[in-house]
């Protein structure tokens, strides 16, 4: 109870209050505190009754947003009287509420009516069901850090770190903390019974608890457990977990320093890898399986590094299948919109896009229907690796897939999709969660060069709009297979000239072409580009009408350039070498005119030098430095490949090629640096080193 104040009293107090609220050399009204200083934090003018210093006349000119003050006004100051009784809550083990002038109600005095001054007891307090009725008290041993193991200080008590949850008897030694983890007064590595490998095979797997994290290491160990998705001879090591009931099941593993890749495999025959119910790679590795039965599981964890880490398993009752995860659960998309989905706890239970052997792994399941004909968009897309994806008409029958692959993201158009239900499955090979993008639109008429027989004409030049959308397949090009959607388009040419060919998808889009003579007719090749983004230059084209054919395997548009030029010869303006030095260079984008006897014929782009020997020379031509698969070929005739000397394909490291030659007769030659394939190609470094004949290298001056 507050005692009782005379007005006098209370109009000292207020003007106390006042005093200490105003800043310092401040009088009255004339001066306003500051933002950071004003007592009342976020209270507008308008929120409060009267300005600072001004007098009140009634109570509710001195409202201080405070509810568990009394305000009223005292001989025309306000008085904000705090009244503890306004905090008093129906618990009784929380101690005694009061009011702060500013803060409202806060904690009192910390309870102590359990209070038994015994060190070696927890106290605590009930609160009783009924609150007219007393608290009670409990006062069970001593264990601060609750893992159900008392403090080793007081009398009975086994645990010697009542700080730590993790530390108690039996809890199995964590082998690099420099704890004793259980207790026994033994340290990491010097607890041989629990820090010596001992479950590197399957006849002695160690057994996981259940709900609760453990170390686990591979260091020492052997690669001997076949795995469903290792087959490298990794150092593994065995573990095993007991279920009781159907259960589903979580597994993580991660390393205490840093990126640690691990494959994890669940089977139910150790080192079988038939029995294998959930194989999978990744770095801070986690698995979900849903519905496993009750028995015993054997997991096998191996990685290329040797590691210590922590391991947890968690078991919850059986929740059945989650929405999406079959067939008979797919997710209805008919309405279009943006999708959040996570493969983490889904199941394997299709194996899509089998006809190009794409990942068989966890899947999620979506259907839509459309009443009659409309472009659909599908896009679905993770942060983190590519999305296999597979649209079908029958959601158990993997041959009625009407296309399906892997993008990072998977982006699709399907033009003109005929009314009916459909399903569309969404993998990957390691469990992440998605976006899933589904749009509709009215249905896409096929492009109108979507045959040879009405080619579009790019005579002129320029950057031409294409599409694949609702496009069909009627022409051949000799580097792709059947099936891919195609565009044509033609040209004429009445003078020899270069033409510069370029192919851009849109986003991503894959997109191909081949320069023909006969449109659709892959003997009538002149090239055939299956690299994408595409570009390519054909010198000194001879007169004469042309035929582009662009490709596809699935709808999409992109940006086909032609450009127009005088003709030029592969071996124009090339740099001459003459004495030893360090050349550079990048054949990005340069076109490919030389093929050779190495390298898969050298069909990346290449830049040629002239190598000029003024007396007979050795020649070391080596390439120092490429991240790409380069070929490096010498030749006497610019445009004879018959004339070729030597070729070489990846002296060093399987990348970098190099040139060793003797005795190379004074003349002139085409020193051709070059990429294995189509998609070899970028910055590289070239040392040569010419000495004459018969004189050592070491005994030449430098220049």
């Amino acid at each position: 109870m507050t005692a009782s104040t005379s007005p006098q009293t209370r109009f000292l107090t207020a003007l106390l209050a006042l005093a200490l609220a105003q800043p310092a050399c401040s009088t009255g009204k004339d001066k306003q505190p500051d933002a950071e200083d004003d007592a009342i934090e976020d209270v507008t003018d308008e929120d409060v009754a009267i300005e600072w210093g001004e007098t009140c006349t009634e109570g509710e000119d001195c409202d201080d947003r405070v509810d568990c003050t009394a305000d009223t006004c005292e001989y025309g100051w306000c008085v904000n009287t705090p009244v503890d009784e306004d905090c008093v809550d129906e618990l009784q083990c929380n101690g005694d509420e009061v009011c702060h002038p500013r803060d409202g109600c806060v904690p009192g005095d910390h309870f102590i009516g359990c209070y038994d001054e015994d060190p070696c007891t927890m106290d605590i307090c009930r609160e009783p069901d009924d609150p007219t009725n007393l608290y009670s008290c409990d006062h069970p041993p001593l264990d601060r850090d609750g893992d159900g193991h008392y403090d080793d200080h007081c009398e009975g008590g086994t645990d010697c770190d009542d700080l730590d949850p993790d530390v108690f008897p039996f809890a199995g030694e964590w082998c690099f903390d420099e704890k004793d983890n259980d207790c026994d007064d033994l340290i990491d590595g010097a607890d041989t019974a629990d820090c010596t490998l001992s479950n590197d095979t399957c006849s002695s797997p160690k057994e996981l608890p259940l709900g609760r994290t453990v170390e686990g290491f591979n260091i020492g160990a052997a690669g001997d457990v076949d795995s469903a998705c290792d087959s490298s001879s990794n150092p593994d090591v065995v573990y095993s977990f007991t279920l009781t009931e159907t259960s589903d099941v979580e597994i993580s593993i991660m390393s205490r320093d840093g990126y640690f890749y691990v494959y994890g495999d669940i089977q139910t025959t150790c080192g079988d890898r038939t029995s294998s119910i959930f194989c999978d790679g990744d770095s801070n590795f986690r698995s979900c399986v849903t519905g496993l039965e009750a028995g015993t599981y054997y997991f096998i964890i191996s990685s290329w590094e040797e590691r210590a880490f922590d391991i947890r398993v968690d078991a919850t009752a059986a929740s059945g299948p989650m929405d999406g995860d079959t067939c008979s659960t797919a997710i209805d998309v008919s309405a279009g919109g943006t999708f959040m989905g996570d493969l983490y706890c889904a199941g394997d239970d299709h194996s899509i896009c089998s006809r190009y052997s794409y990942a068989r792994n966890k899947e999620m399941v979506y259907t839509f229907t459309t009443t009659e004909a409309r472009d659909v968009s599908i896009r679905a897309n993770c942060s983190r690796t590519s999305v296999y994806g597979s649209l079908l008409t029958d959601c158990e029958d993997p041959a009625t897939s009407l296309d399906c692959g892997a993008d990072f993201p998977f982006d699709r158009i399907y033009g003109a999709l005929p009314a009916g239900t459909y399903y569309f499955m969404v993998e990957m090979y390691t469990p992440y969660d998605f976006t899933l993008n589904v749009e509709f639109d009215p249905p896409s008429s096929p492009p109108s060069n979507n045959t040879c027989s009405s080619p579009t004409d790019v005579s002129a030049g320029g950057t031409f709009r294409g599409s694949h959308v609702a496009a069909t397949d009627d022409g051949d090009v000799s580097c792709l297979g059947t099936g891919y959607l195609d565009a044509a388009w033609v040209f004429t040419t009445t003078t020899t000239q270069d033409v510069l060919i370029e192919l851009n998808g849109d986003a991503g889009y894959m997109v191909y072409f081949a320069l023909q003579t006969i449109c659709g007719i892959e003997t009538s090749d002149i090239h055939c580009e299956n690299r994408t983004p595409g570009s390519e230059l054909f010198r000194s084209l001879a007169p004469g009408t042309y035929y582009i054919l662009t490709e596809s395997t699935y709808q999409g548009e992109f940006d086909l350039a032609v450009t127009f030029s005088a003709p030029t010869t592969a071996c124009g303006g090339m740099t001459t070498i003459s004495s030893s030095g360090t050349f550079t260079g990048d054949t990005t984008g340069l076109p490919e005119d030389f093929t050779t006897t190495c390298g898969g014929r050298a069909l990346g782009s290449d830049v040629p030098y002239l190598l000029s020997l003024s007396e007979t020379s050795d020649v070391l031509a080596e390439i120092t430095s490429a991240t790409w698969d380069t070929v490096m070929h010498l030749r006497t005739i610019c445009d004879d490949p018959s004339s070729e000397i030597a070729c070489d394909d990846d002296s060093y490291d399987g990348v970098r090629s190099s040139l060793d030659l003797t005795g190379l007769a004074a003349g002139d030659y085409i020193l051709i640096v070059d990429g294995y394939g189509t998609w070899a190609y970028g910055a590289y470094t070239l040392e040569v080193t010419i000495t004459p004949s018969g004189v050592d290298s070491a005994d030449t001056p430098d220049d």
